[in-house]
């Protein structure tokens, strides 16, 4: 698949092209549809969703040939034409009639597909220095952000803020984390200073080098995968699992598998990275988010009512595989376009027998790799910990308020309500809107030009300045203004409809106010670590990562005991939220003080002055949007 992903895409178009025949042609066939959820009606909007996927998967089979604008022709040609035929001879055929407005949604499908295939086309196109890298991929990633939002809102609709939207956040939350461990985290930040250095010399090693990282990641996780349906099969057969438990484990079955194809993806896209092409690994994640999406719509719209919520959720994860595969063969075509015909397994272990050079650069990101995956593993020990911690002290569902719970001889009340997995996941999304647009963008695109200057201590700490500027111009603008505007935002997306109750929105901007204090220290602490891993100095931010991780521990289980107001409230899931931002400010500035091994001063005259500027432009904001409120 990653050698001819093309291949993949051409046996997906005809296996999907036949399933449309055989669907828009089977006789008496009859769906009933909500068609109020939705405007212009949900079954015209699925005649244009089956046919832009019609017009998208031909386009990337690679059987239009010509330049791209005749093949944008070609293409936009015949998917109309197709979908109009495909109508017509609905007539034909026993129990279907024809319908003019079901053609006109498939003919804007067939258009809607020509001109998305033409933008990842078009998006598949490198670019030249960090900046422009930066900008490629905040504008991507404030498209994918957008789908975020609605996806966000989609996911409570459907299975509201309650136990069953806890249970997919935290398997949905496994195969991401073994993405920031094996991915685009660790792994991707041991991979690139040494991808980039043998690409930048003859680049004879760095194929094969590539292939030997993706091919055994890639059979690594799958077994993995493999061992740990096992397990919770056999944990589910055992009866250990109360409910909530056998619901989780069901879950993650299915999203164990998204694990694989999403981390090799992550390292296909720093090879994209290393190449110039920011495109593909940004705009990837929007194909996630319509997949979760659309099989959210499909469960209010097409399932009907008796259908139990954890139906629905599996559902969803389905989607889920499904957006992880498209991610999968999408980078391949990517990396495949760049000129980089990534060798066979065979080939890249015969070239690492006969090449010293490839060993070297593997044995060398194993020894880097090992000390970054031990920290980040314990760091995202933590995150999987705060969700536990949310799930274990929050009151059952349907329990009435002051309900208690035992713990350890002690009844206190629980401090969280049922669904704060999904609340304290809903709010760290919006935070994490400002921090991915800007502050992540810029720290992944600056890490192959920090990885490239390291030889020259001037010009990485130039880097370095230029880089804390950029990321504090965004992260403390945005923290001023979200911490405002926090509540309208929040009621804006969250408001009342579906599975979503009248409070929920509240819920989600109280735990929000705990996050957004930090985004500045989010933003600077992205390029501070990459700044270590550039100079292969993994050990020094994992010993920062896990003291953090030791501090935050100890913040969680005291804060959401921390009595607010007159009434016996306590800050509850908003404890786990000052928490992180607590530890992420203190991170920042122990990673300022250890940055000074390779820079002189890394907050000059230059950068206090950037950030003085930065901080008066963001006061005035506020005092802008604080007087419009």
């Amino acid at each position: 698949m990653i050698r001819k992903p093309q291949t993949a895409s051409q046996i997906g178009f005809m296996v999907y092209a036949a399933a449309l025949v055989v669907a828009m042609h089977w006789p008496h066939l009859e769906l009933v549809v909500d068609n109020d959820v939705v405007w212009w009606g949900l079954d015209k909007w699925g005649h244009a969703g089956l046919f832009a996927g019609w017009a998208v998967l031909l386009g990337a089979t690679g059987w239009l040939r010509g330049g791209m604008g005749a093949r944008f022709v070609k293409l936009l040609g015949i998917a109309v034409a197709y979908a109009v035929v495909e109508e017509l001879t609905q007539g034909l055929t026993p129990g279907r009639t024809f319908s003019i407005e079901d053609m006109v949604a498939s003919v804007v499908g067939a258009v809607m597909g020509s001109v998305v295939w033409r933008g990842a086309v078009w998006i598949d196109q490198p670019t030249e220095g960090f900046v422009s890298h930066a900008r490629v991929m905040s504008a991507l990633t404030l498209v994918s952000r957008v789908f975020g939002l609605l996806r966000d809102r989609a996911l409570p609709y459907l299975l509201g803020f309650g136990m069953h939207l806890d249970a997919f956040m935290i398997a949905f939350l496994i195969p991401n984390l073994f993405r920031r461990l094996f991915g685009e985290g660790a792994l991707a930040g041991a991979f690139v200073p040494h991808y980039a250095k043998l690409n930048s010399g003859s680049g004879k090693g760095s194929a094969p080098f590539a292939a030997l990282v993706i091919s055994g990641l890639g059979r690594v996780l799958v077994g993995l995968a493999v061992f740990s349906v096992l397990l919770l099969g056999i944990l589910i057969l055992s009866g250990v699992l109360d409910e909530q438990g056998e619901r989780i484990a069901s879950l993650t079955m299915v999203s164990v598998w998204f694990m694989p194809m999403v981390c090799v993806s992550a390292i296909m896209g720093a090879v994209l990275h290393v190449r110039g092409k920011f495109g593909v690994p940004s705009a990837s994640p929007v194909l996630l988010n319509v997949m979760i999406i659309g099989a959210c719509v499909m469960g209010v719209a097409l399932l009907p009512e008796s259908v139990s919520l954890g139906t629905k959720s599996l559902v969803v994860m389905a989607a889920v595989l499904m957006a992880g595969a498209g991610q999968l063969v999408w980078h391949a075509a990517s990396v495949r376009s760049a000129g980089v015909a990534l060798p066979t397994w065979k080939h890249a272990q015969q070239v690492w027998r006969k090449e010293p050079v490839v060993r070297g650069a593997t044995r060398s990101m194993m020894k880097q790799w090992l000390p970054t995956v031990l920290g980040l593993a314990v760091f995202q020990m933590n995150t999987l910990m705060d969700a536990m911690i949310a799930l274990f002290f929050s009151s059952p569902e349907g329990a009435e308020a002051g309900a208690r719970m035992s713990l350890f001889g002690w009844d206190p009340v629980y401090p969280m309500q049922s669904g704060s997995v999904g609340v304290i996941g809903a709010a760290a999304r919006l935070y994490e809107f400002p921090l991915g647009v800007f502050g992540i963008a810029v720290a992944t695109a600056i890490f192959p030009a920090l990885s490239r200057s390291t030889d020259d201590r001037a010009r990485f700490g130039d880097l370095l300045k230029r880089g804390l500027r950029l990321a504090m111009y965004i992260g403390l603008p945005a923290t001023v203004g979200l911490v405002l505007i926090r509540g309208p935002v929040s009621r804006a997306i969250y408001f009342e409809g579906g599975a979503i109750r009248a409070d929920d929105w509240a819920r989600v901007s109280w735990v929000l106010l705990g996050y957004t204090p930090a985004i500045w220290a989010y933003s600077l602490n992205q390029i501070l670590v990459r700044a270590f891993y550039a100079h292969h100095e993994a050990k020094t931010p994992m010993r920062v990562s896990v003291a953090m991780v030791v501090l935050n521990i100890a913040l969680n289980l005291t804060l959401i005991w921390l009595p607010v107001g007159e009434g016996g409230e306590r800050l509850g899931a908003a404890g786990l939220a000052w928490s992180t931002a607590v530890c992420a400010v203190l991170q920042c500035v122990v990673l300022l003080v250890l940055i000074r091994r390779h820079v002189d001063r890394p907050i000059d005259g230059g950068v206090m002055l950037g950030w003085l500027g930065t901080g008066v432009c963001a006061a005035v904001m506020g005092a802008a949007v604080y007087g419009v409120l």
